[in-house]
């Protein structure tokens, strides 16, 4: 399901936006040709995760707090050393349920912060 752009596109309300750490908000359109953008570059080593925080549903809205984490391996400028970047966003999402399923209608960054470590050895 990696880059699955379109089973995710299929998620979406046609009214969805997302909202930024800075409150920089992207309307549907926008966000679908961005998430196409990204589909067609090169795979990179990054490593997704997500965790749910908490989700509650009242008649036919849910809205789920989410940690999304980003772990990225770079090499460190000045030693050379292996690092991580561990880049998370905690979300705010609101879904709406249609009479053709739920849908996610909006997405607001709530935190955003970015840790680097070593890289873990294996």
């Amino acid at each position: 399901m990696a880059r699955d752009v379109e089973t995710l596109v299929g998620l979406l309300s046609p009214d969805y936006t997302l909202t930024d750490a800075l409150k920089h908000t992207m309307a549907y359109d926008v966000y679908v040709a961005k998430l196409r953008l990204i589909k067609g570059l090169a795979r990179d080593s990054v490593k997704y995760s997500t965790a749910i925080k908490s989700l509650s549903v009242h008649g036919d809205i849910a809205v789920v707090v989410s940690v999304e984490t980003m772990a990225s391996p770079f090499a460190d400028a000045k030693t050379g050393h292996a690092m991580t970047s561990l880049h998370r966003h905690e979300y705010l999402d609101s879904w709406i349920h249609y009479d053709a399923g739920w849908r996610l209608r909006r997405t607001v960054t709530r935190k955003e912060s970015t840790e680097l470590s070593p890289a873990i050895q294996k």
